[in-house]
């Protein structure tokens, strides 16, 4: 019988107008500009884990959360199944954390959708910034 390795995340943007905040994240295998969030800790919620891991990483205390989707992320070679539920919160209070563990310290930037597309590595220059 083989053993896979089950982790539950959860990720939670935050929009504010036509704005989202990101962290710059440059740890483990999940680098790059993506929502704050991280795993769940039993028996905590789904929602109570988004919650949390904002709060952790950003400062700011969200609510109303809505549920967008689930997906998962598979890494045969190490036997791992990741199951990331993401939520949205439009809704939030407090004041954005200067010094953050795990997060660049370049800061959390609110970006436009256009701004992050503009953050994205690639290949090809099809976005003029």
């Amino acid at each position: 019988m083989t053993i896979v390795h089950t982790t539950f995340w959860t990720l939670c943007l935050i929009k504010d107008g036509d704005r989202v905040l990101l962290i710059d994240r440059q740890h483990d295998d999940f680098k790059g500009f993506i929502p704050p969030g991280g795993k769940v800790e039993f028996p905590e919620s789904f929602s109570e884990a988004a919650i949390r891991e904002v709060k952790e990483e950003t400062g700011l205390e969200v609510k109303n959360l809505q549920y967008k989707e689930i997906y998962e992320y598979v890494n045969p070679e190490r036997m791992e199944r990741f199951i990331i539920f993401n939520y949205l919160a439009t809704k939030f209070t407090g004041e954005l954390l200067k010094n953050r563990r795990r997060a660049s310290p370049r800061g959390l930037p609110f970006l436009t959708f256009q701004d992050y597309l503009c953050r994205l590595p690639s290949g090809d220059d099809f976005l003029t910034c």
